[in-house]
């Protein structure tokens, strides 16, 4: 027997590594590359005629509502048809793109569980880092060519501009649809460690039921509290509750929320509770802040939240409002985080679109006008990803809070000199006269912008008047005897 020298060994090890079964020796690539092409189809209709529409009717819109079309995108300048059509074509290219990444993983997720395929952590890992983010990359590479090459206008600023947001929308389209695989890999490391060797990936739609006996020990609550009386203020790890007067500090742990596979963490329904007390109790079933499993299990996600809270408060009702067909959920307690809220601001918003009204003494409304476009996409096995026709249409984002939960009062609930300035602003229909330097505006402004997630300011100030002018409508519903 003749004796491999190390270097010899060595070399045939990495052969025998290379030669490896891979999980994407196991993909039929026409049956793959069959279904993309058919979700573009459904996307983007045939030579596009679904986009062109989508645009057609953006630039329609807002020329209606704006004839001079002045400050469309800023800087004073007026624009055409072709020039607004190419803005709009940002916006519903971006759409797209968020849509196309979603129907890609639905791809994926179908095709494994068809063909009964268990993928570990590891091949998890490879199947988005080889195929899914590949050809996102690939699709937004393409996207911005065309958008670069069919830009109208001659002013680089917009067109740098545009880009720049187009590019930061796809971000973030990228980063969501990364942390929601990334779900699927830490499920199955848990699984592994756990003797597991193999995690089965379940079509959209369908989730694996988590149990939901879990025993907390109630909170005592006054008696005759509602549900309306509860507060709750949600850190990463605890939450601070109050009612009526009294208050207590709860881990997740302590109240019913701790991941029983692998103890010491939040669970699921945990993260969705954060995500209402980040939009300040008001969850949409499309909340994009919710991973695509959540908003496609929201109705069962919720019904557990809804029992936790009523074995952890003994309060008499539901926690939540009827959602009738607002399809949304809006919470009867107020919940809100110590970092701040965060308004569900779309990614091509700017000021003028924005509306800021005091509803009643102490609420405040915050309301988006917006397009939203439609593409619903449901999975067929035989067929792959279906869905109707992509459509645009005129939309309205609307929020209320109070001003304790947007930190604009003080502990009994009157305003601090920030909420003073805010409602001062409100009353005055958005425009009040103080100095230049006021610390409570100058604070109000880089709130509102965080708030909103907006770059521009939210005010103006005019040296000659003297007066803070708002760049968004502002009013007030309060009657002035009532001030």
């Amino acid at each position: 027997m003749v004796r491999r020298n190390r270097g010899e060994k060595s070399k045939g090890t990495t052969q025998q590594v290379c030669n490896a079964s891979s999980v994407r020796d196991r993909i039929r690539r026409a049956e793959i590359d069959l279904k993309i092409t058919n979700v573009v189809e459904k996307l983007r209709g045939p030579n596009s005629t679904i986009i062109s529409r989508a645009v057609t009717l953006c630039a329609e819109k807002l020329l209606a509502r704006n004839p001079k079309m002045i400050n469309f995108v800023g800087g004073g300048h007026r624009y055409t048809f072709a020039q607004a059509s190419w803005v709009c074509r940002t916006q519903v290219e971006a759409d797209f793109l968020r849509d196309y990444l979603q129907g890609v993983t639905q791809i994926f997720n179908g095709y494994f569980s068809r063909r009964q395929m268990k993928l570990g952590s590891i091949e998890l890992r490879e199947v988005w880092a080889k195929e899914i983010e590949p050809l996102w990359k690939g699709m937004l590479l393409t996207l911005e060519d065309e958008l670069k090459g069919n830009y109208p206008g001659n002013d680089p600023s917009i067109l740098q501009s545009r880009m720049s947001e187009f590019q930061e929308r796809a971000g973030r389209t990228l980063k969501e649809a990364a942390n929601e695989w990334h779900e699927k890999v830490e499920e199955a490391v848990s699984d592994e460690t756990f003797g597991q060797h193999h995690l089965e990936i379940a079509p959209v739609g369908k989730s694996t039921r988590e149990s939901d006996d879990t025993a907390v020990s109630p909170l005592a609550v006054p008696p005759g509290a509602k549900w309306e009386d509860l507060c709750i203020m949600m850190s990463e790890h605890a939450m601070h509750v109050e009612v009526k007067g009294k208050a207590a500090d709860r881990t997740f742990q302590e109240a019913g929320f701790e991941e029983k596979r692998r103890r010491e963490v939040p669970d699921r329904l945990w993260r969705i509770l954060r995500v209402l007390a980040i939009v300040g109790g008001v969850l949409p079933f499309d909340e994009p802040k919710l991973s695509l499993r959540d908003r496609v299990n929201i109705k069962q996600n919720v019904s557990q939240i809804r029992k936790r809270l009523k074995d952890l408060f003994p309060i008499d009702g539901d926690p939540f409002e009827p959602t009738r067909k607002t399809r949304q959920y809006i919470s009867r307690f107020k919940i809100s985080t110590s970092e701040g809220l965060l308004f569900p601001t779309p990614g091509d918003t700017t000021w003028d679109k924005v509306t800021i009204e005091e509803v009643q003494s102490g609420r405040i409304r915050f309301s988006v006008d917006t397009f939203q476009r439609s593409s619903a996409l449901s999975y067929d096995e035989e067929e792959g990803v279906a869905g109707p026709e992509a459509a645009l249409r005129e939309s309205n984002i609307e929020r209320d809070y109070d001003l304790r939960s947007l930190g604009l009062a003080m502990q009994d609930g009157s305003p601090n000199p920030r909420g003073s300035a805010l409602l001062a602003v409100l009353r005055s229909a958005g425009k009040v006269r103080r100095p230049s330097n006021d610390e409570a505006m100058l604070w109000l402004g880089k709130f509102l912008c965080d708030f909103m997630e907006l770059r521009e300011p939210p005010f103006q100030f005019s040296e000659n008047q003297g007066f803070w002018i708002t760049t968004f409508e502002a009013s007030s519903h309060i009657s002035p005897d009532r001030r």
